[in-house]
């Protein structure tokens, strides 16, 4: 038995979901994140005598499917391939507008917006969403954790992002070193910071070679390092 084509929108955990969706936190958002794409849509409207029904027919797919954005932009119900009925009921459309679907789709996949995949594959692409989504959320509760600073344990809730970042933003300066000289500051001048992450980006600016000021333990400017 030949196997059903399923219709997906192709990236869309990275191009619609918001961090509050990822969380698990929102089950039916009421709006969306939209890509811009002008010239795509000046070509669905403009490249057929009925263009713009299809773009608005374009605009309900993607309101069905951030609606029920756990099945990862596939157009399934109760596990199975979507119709074009089905599609058309469930994004509040009605069946005399299938003929538009039908016009429609065929373009949408054109312009890269729509692809088609095989039901045989649901399982697998459900799987592969479902764990992207979890390594995302796990990334972002870690991007999201405030840096912290004590004696005893130093900096804490640095992630490898914060160090590529700053890495690259200061090729010239050793991290590791400039903050080794950080906690030596710190253990010398007690303050609590609210951000350590500004203190540590402020500080990195100013010992950068050729920066504005010099770097020593009676700098003014170390005071205010987390408060710019």
């Amino acid at each position: 038995m030949t196997a059903k084509p399923v219709l997906q929108i192709p990236n869309f955990q990275e191009q619609y979901l918001t961090s509050t969706m990822k969380r698990y936190k929102m089950k039916t958002p009421a709006w969306m994140r939209v890509p811009t794409d002008s010239v795509e849509v000046i070509e669905l409207i403009n490249g057929h005598p009925n263009g713009l029904a299809h773009l608005g027919a374009w605009e309900r797919l993607q309101a069905w499917a951030v609606r029920n954005w756990k099945t990862g932009g596939l157009f399934i119900v109760r596990q199975r391939p979507m119709t074009l009925t089905d599609i058309a009921i469930h994004s509040g459309l009605q069946p005399i507008h299938v003929p538009i679907l039908e016009a429609a789709i065929p373009r949408i996949i054109d312009l890269g917006w729509l692809v088609k995949r095989s039901s045989n594959d649901l399982e697998t692409i459900m799987e592969t969403f479902e764990k992207r989504l979890k390594e995302r959320v796990q990334y972002r509760t870690v991007q999201n954790k405030t840096v912290q600073w004590s004696k005893d344990s130093g900096f804490t809730n640095i992630s490898d992002s914060d160090m590529k970042s700053w890495v690259e933003t200061h090729p010239n300066l050793d991290i590791e070193h400039e903050l080794k000289k950080m906690a030596d500051w710190l253990k010398s001048n007690p303050r609590r910071y609210s951000q350590y992450r500004r203190f540590i980006t402020n500080w990195l600016n100013r010992a950068r070679p050729n920066g504005p000021a010099p770097i020593s333990s009676d700098s003014g400017w170390l005071k205010d390092l987390g408060d710019d």
